[in-house]
């Protein structure tokens, strides 16, 4: 039998496989599992993981101005190298956005199998991504890259006002600054005027943000879900709880985002990927395109897919870019859910509020009583206060649920 080792770059969102993947992958397959994981993420591996990994590297990644890292390329090659020394062949899973281009560039350098970095270049870089769009006919916010020559009023010109600047190539509104006046643009500028990455600026959208998640298998599309969110992720920086519930599949809205999404995907080259797109709908109605990952959706979204629809995205990830099969328990269908993500509030901690809904739910905390929260764990969707999935058989009762839960402040801050 071939000899198969499976290389997972950057494990930490092993929470977010089914119970029983790895166990039965190495049961059926006998691969050997590695995992290369940031020293942060390092204590954070699922138990239905971790007794099945056969060696752990364990790298400081290198920080991209305070937010997550990527690995050290070289680093990653040293490790790619020795693992084929053991092995028949060698196989690469990402679902980390920072390294997805590593894994890419890593496969095309040794001749692995799956996308490179030339396939998702067009999901990392925003810039190349709305570029395709564009061209493609698909609305898109009006955009340029940043230069060091802009100007606050050129670019309010250019743009309009107010406008975003944002990262190209970040994630979880890190490094993201709403632009209304001068002032602004100021304070933007002095904050990053050391940062290492790269900006553009775009048109803001007010409306309403919705996510499509899809997978995408030699250019059809296998899944695809339309979901709303209780605010733009941009919001929870500002205090807001951040959530999202499916919306009924057979809606015009669903149709209408769905539609949309696809005819992105097809623009943007999707061929064998999971994806997360995220959608605004505009008060005047009109659909305009954010961003897409090319990965399985962040934090929480994953657990409410095996719940509303009996998949997981995760797993549905590993096997394509493994290539492996084997036969998992189903998840048989008996309630609808959503999840809420509580965010950081700078301050020292009062009280814990209990919500009001008719949905049984389950909150996890991660912060207690008398906890003093600073200022710059405030700035991204990764710090969070607490988060929770609601449940009910009931889609109107849930909604209504989920309605209430856009407002719900689960903590009083001390004055």
């Amino acid at each position: 039998m071939k000899r198969t080792t499976i290389i997972l770059l950057n494990l930490r969102f092993s929470d977010f496989y089914s119970d029983e993947l790895f166990r039965r992958v190495k049961e059926v397959h006998q691969v050997r599992f590695v995992a290369v994981l940031d020293q942060h993420f390092k204590d954070r591996i699922g138990n239905h993981v971790l007794p099945y990994l056969d060696k752990i590297y364990s790298l400081n990644a290198e920080s991209k101005d305070g937010f997550l890292a990527e690995f050290n390329f070289n680093q990653l090659c040293e490790i790619v190298e020795n693992e084929m020394d053991q092995t028949d062949e060698v196989k690469i899973i990402c679902t980390d956005e920072f390294n997805l281009l590593h894994a890419g560039h890593l496969r095309k350098k040794y001749n692995l199998s799956g996308n490179t970095d030339l396939d998702m270049i067009a999901f990392r870089d925003k810039v190349k991504m709305k570029d395709i769009l564009k061209d493609a006919g698909v609305r898109v916010p009006r955009f340029q890259f940043l230069k060091a020559e802009d100007s606050f009023v050129g670019l309010s010109n250019a743009i309009g006002l107010p406008f975003v600047i944002k990262p190209i190539d970040s994630c979880g509104s890190f490094g993201v600054y709403i632009i209304k006046n001068e002032a602004d643009y100021l304070k933007f500028y002095n904050e990053s005027e050391n940062a290492t990455t790269k900006f553009e600026v775009e048109e803001y959208i007010e409306g309403n943000l919705y996510h499509v998640d899809s997978c995408m298998q030699n250019n059809k599309i296998t899944f695809i879900s339309a979901n709303e969110y209780s605010c733009p992720n941009h919001d929870y920086t500002k205090g807001k709880s951040l959530g999202s519930i499916p919306l009924d599949e057979r809606s015009d809205l669903a149709q209408s985002l769905t539609g949309f999404a696809r005819r992105a995907l097809i623009a943007l080259g999707s061929k064998n990927l999971i994806n997360h797109m995220e959608i605004f709908v505009t008060n005047d109605n009109e659909l305009v395109f954010l961003e897409v990952s090319a990965r399985p959706p962040g934090g929480m979204i994953n657990f409410i897919y095996p719940i509303n629809h009996s998949i997981n995205l995760m797993d549905m990830d590993f096997f394509m870019q493994s290539d492996l099969t084997v036969e998992l328990p189903k998840n048989e269908k008996k309630e609808n859910a959503f999840w809420v993500m509580f965010p950081l509030m700078s301050g020292k901690i009062n009280k814990f509020n209990t919500p009001s809904v008719k949905s049984r739910y389950e909150l996890t905390s991660f912060r207690k009583v008398g906890d003093i929260v600073l200022p710059e764990e405030c700035n991204s969707i990764v710090g969070k206060m607490a988060h929770a999935v609601f449940y009910h058989k009931d889609k109107n009762i849930l909604r209504q649920d989920f309605e209430y839960m856009r407002t719900f402040n689960l903590v009083e801050m001390a004055e």
